[in-house]
């Protein structure tokens, strides 16, 4: 009979989401390999960094001098677990990954082993971000470098103001569902005509003004027709 808190010895389908973390416990256990980098993005997304490691690296005690991290330096210790949302591990020795990942799987807390995807319930994706647009790429486990390519890739095409258009964007959904409150597929038929006539491209071409003029036309349009 298998056991079912044993890690997958193949990679299932994952289900890419985005997870808000701001004030939430995320535990990195080690201080070697990519540690450094992904606490980082831990930090960066707002979490509260709990890090445990045996020594404390040069690159380490530069990111602790610039965050607020909980360093908790000695062996790993179960009680590290309680209130945590996620695990990161990275450059830890081996035999400790079992205890780690039953311990995670039995309080359900995701974890991430850096290039161990056997014992990930969390695959950590390559990201890219452009101000409040996010773009991850994942192999599943399969191939990092992989990922780093297609990422690579799509940053050479993909334009920088993309968070401010997404903002701008957010604003005037606000004001066209202010304006028309006949259905939800009313308001998606709107913007799937705007998008195909060209907005997104007239915004970054033109700027603001040129694509608000879009904006106020079609919804005269609208108006005219009821």
């Amino acid at each position: 009979m298998s056991d079912p808190l044993a890690p997958s010895q193949c990679a299932p389908p994952v289900q890419p989401f985005f997870m808000q973390l701001a004030g939430r416990r995320c535990l990195v256990v080690g201080s070697e390999g990519e540690a450094v980098e992904k606490c980082e993005q831990l930090l960066a997304a707002g979490a509260h960094v709990v890090w445990q490691s045996e020594s404390s690296s040069e690159q380490m005690q530069l990111l602790r001098q610039k965050y607020p991290i909980e360093w908790v330096q000695g062996p790993f210790e179960l009680e590290l677990l309680d209130g945590v949302w996620l695990v990161l591990c990275s450059g830890t020795e081996p035999a400790l990954l079992p205890e780690l990942y039953r311990a995670c799987e039995e309080r359900q807390i995701f974890l991430n082993v850096v290039d161990v995807p056997a014992y990930c319930s969390l695959i950590w994706p390559a990201q890219i971000q452009r101000g409040v647009v996010s773009i991850a790429i994942s192999t599943g486990g399969s191939s990092p470098a992989l990922a780093r390519w297609i990422r690579q890739q799509i940053e050479m095409v993909l334009p920088e103001p993309l968070g401010a258009l997404a903002l701008w964007l957010k604003d005037q959904r606000g004001r066209v569902k202010h304006l028309l409150t006949e259905s939800f597929k009313q308001r998606a038929g709107f913007w799937s005509g705007l998008f195909k006539a060209g907005l997104v491209e007239c915004y970054l071409q033109n700027g603001p003004e040129a694509a608000q003029k879009r904006v106020d036309t079609a919804l005269e349009k609208e108006e005219g027709r009821r």
